[in-house]
């Protein structure tokens, strides 16, 4: 019985989700209560091994995967594409906004004249209108202008911020890499 004919069965509707759902406890409840049932003994599953031995890396390589991974330098990477786009978004205020209409009507039956008598309508059932307007913005005291240097002036910023990060960050790996190499020295010469 499929789950749909379940539902069906019970005398209700339901949504996808909740065929889905049933499914998934019949499929639960065969897997636990099959094996029990008919006798046979499950073997446990095992999880698949991951490798977690520790790979040697030079400092640079260190550096380069932490800059290319860490939080602080991603987001240094977005604010530079957000800033750039803004630069592009600041030139299409030069642009003209145009608006586009179109609109229909249509008309039958019986009208009332002035002296209140039905009278057929005679005209043109069918009536087409479109328009169309435009606006250019041609003066505004020079803000287009200084929209577009303040964010180009942020993308620059944004640029800056991101060198920063990386230095911050190369900066950390190469303490956290100098400290290890301290234990390591350390442990070495405590067993010594």
């Amino acid at each position: 019985m499929r789950g749909g004919d379940l539902i069906g069965a019970l005398g209700r509707t339901a949504n996808h989700e909740d065929v889905n759902h049933i499914q998934m406890k019949a499929v639960t409840a065969a897997l636990i209560f099959f094996p029990l049932m008919s006798g046979a003994q499950v073997a446990p599953t095992r999880a698949p091994m991951l490798d977690t031995t520790a790979t040697p890396i030079t400092l640079t390589e260190a550096i380069r995967l932490a800059q290319q991974n860490s939080p602080q330098t991603v987001v240094a990477r977005g604010t530079i594409q957000t800033s750039e786009l803004s630069v592009k978004q600041a030139y299409t205020a030069f642009l003209p906004s145009l608006n586009v209409s179109a609109g229909t009507s249509h008309q039958s039956g019986d009208r009332f004249d002035t002296q209140g008598n039905l009278v057929p309508f005679t005209g043109n059932p069918t009536n087409y209108s479109t328009g169309l307007s435009g606006n250019l913005q041609l003066f505004d005291g020079g803000r287009r202008f200084f929209d577009i240097r303040k964010t180009k002036a942020d993308v620059k910023a944004a640029e800056a911020t991101e060198v920063t990060q990386k230095y911050q960050v190369a900066l950390q790996v190469k303490q956290q890499y100098y400290n290890v190499l301290a234990a390591r020295e350390s442990q070495s010469a405590a067993l010594a």
